[in-house]
């Protein structure tokens, strides 16, 4: 099964009307991207969760409809939540590239020397950057802060960490 790819382009702020429609901010370079898009996703506790786009407004301010978001307090479910599309959504393929942590790819080695996984992607939350680590197996996040880096080698494209004992659940 292919990972979904995506790239984050906004985010959701409070409900407007009592439809269900939210405020929304778009980054500049995505407002065409989301008008043209059937869906996007909303970072709602960690899960990239899809919605359709029952309509999409620009005027004096940005509004979305989402399919089966009908209330004002179904909306603010989704109030002050990371936007993203689908890659395949985005038409400037240079500004997804500008979004890639120089971290991802890289094997993560713990203090054992033991390869854990490889860095699939990196997001800032808030007061912490999460790295998302596949090893085949098993995706687990894991924060990554200085305090916890071993040693970094871009040559071999690796970083050593002290990886929190039961983190990843193996």
């Amino acid at each position: 099964m292919n990972k979904l790819e995506l790239v984050e382009v906004g985010h959701t702020k409070k409900p407007k009307g009592i439809d269900g429609s939210l405020k929304i901010h778009i980054d500049d370079e995505y407002v065409d991207d989301v008008s043209n898009a059937r869906a996007i996703f909303i970072d709602l506790d960690g899960s990239r969760v899809p919605f359709l786009i029952n309509k999409f407004t620009v005027e004096s301010q940005l509004l979305i409809k989402l399919d089966e978001v009908d209330s004002p307090q179904e909306a603010e479910q989704c109030t002050a939540k990371a936007v993203f599309l689908d890659v395949n959504e985005v038409t400037t393929v240079s500004d997804v590239n500008a979004h890639v942590h120089p971290f991802v790819g890289y094997a993560v080695i713990d203090h054992e020397d033991k390869e854990r996984g490889h860095i699939t992607s990196v997001e800032e939350y808030p007061n912490q950057m999460m790295a998302f680590i596949t090893n085949g197996a098993t995706d687990f996040m894991l924060p990554i802060h200085e305090d916890i880096i071993i040693k970094l080698d871009e040559n071999n494209d690796t970083i050593k960490l002290e990886i929190p004992e039961g983190i990843e659940g193996l």
